[in-house]
């Protein structure tokens, strides 16, 4: 579909899945001493990888990258005012990843199903939460939210809550329907780990098919509509509840 769509051939890739993580990336790029030897094009949600000087962060201060992905001021409604583009006009970002709760409401002891991040902040939650520590993309975001909002103490909070689990919000349609397990959007906003992709700007005019296509309706509609990672095109819907909200570190 990519080559009948845009014309190009010859385009080498790597993919893997989420499962694998960034590590992969970090250890190709360890003998990468210059923007040159950089691959033309990432794409992965995640902080550490892209804003980490030790690694691609580095090129990002060269200003090697430019945000290409252009809606024109258009806003997707979910993210309407919330200006999720870079000002710094390096990366793009094209969705999201959801940080959500998964209760098992069998193991609650009488307490109320927790609705929003500032419950887990409650004594009765210590030793009951468990974090995606497996998934540094998002544990990395959720721990800069929690931080930028209740300090160092909403850290200790958090680590001493280790019957409920935080994961993305993909995981959460693996439950059993009518089973224990209860999926919760929290009130106060699911955290969001943004989906980043990053093109040479010396690239540019070679590349816009190929950040055109991932930028696209078409793709955006697949990362929400199956894989649920609400997409930031303007006319994707995102088929999520009206109070469906998010929050992210303001840093």
């Amino acid at each position: 579909a990519f080559a009948e769509e845009t014309g190009l051939t010859g385009v080498n890739t790597e993919l893997k899945a989420a499962s694998v993580g960034t590590s992969w990336v970090a250890d190709n790029l360890e003998t990468v001493s210059t923007a040159e030897d950089l691959p033309d094009l990432f794409m992965s949600a995640g902080f550490d990888l892209f804003f980490d000087l030790k690694k691609i962060g580095r090129f990002r201060e060269q200003g090697v990258f430019a945000d290409l992905v252009d809606y024109k001021d258009r806003e997707n409604p979910l993210f309407a005012g919330r200006n999720l583009r870079d000002p710094s006009a390096n990366y793009s970002v094209i969705s999201v990843v959801p940080a959500v709760f998964l209760v098992n409401t069998a193991e609650l002891n009488n307490r109320q199903i927790p609705r929003s991040w500032a419950d887990l902040m409650q004594p009765e939650w210590q030793q009951s939460v468990s974090l995606p520590v497996g998934d540094f993309d998002l544990f990395n975001a959720i721990l800069l939210n929690i931080h930028d909002q209740y300090g160092d103490e909403g850290i200790k909070k958090l680590g001493r809550s280790m019957l409920l689990t935080i994961m993305p919000y993909f995981f959460t349609k693996t439950a059993k329907q009518g089973g224990t397990m209860e999926a919760v959007w929290p009130e106060d906003g699911a955290i969001i780990s943004p989906i980043f992709m990053l093109a040479k700007k010396e690239r540019a005019e070679e590349l816009q098919p190929i950040v055109d296509f991932f930028a696209s309706k078409a793709v955006g509609e697949t990362l929400s509509h199956q894989g649920l990672f609400p997409s930031l095109h303007p006319e994707v819907d995102n088929r999520l509840p009206d109070d469906a909200d998010y929050r992210m570190t303001r840093r």
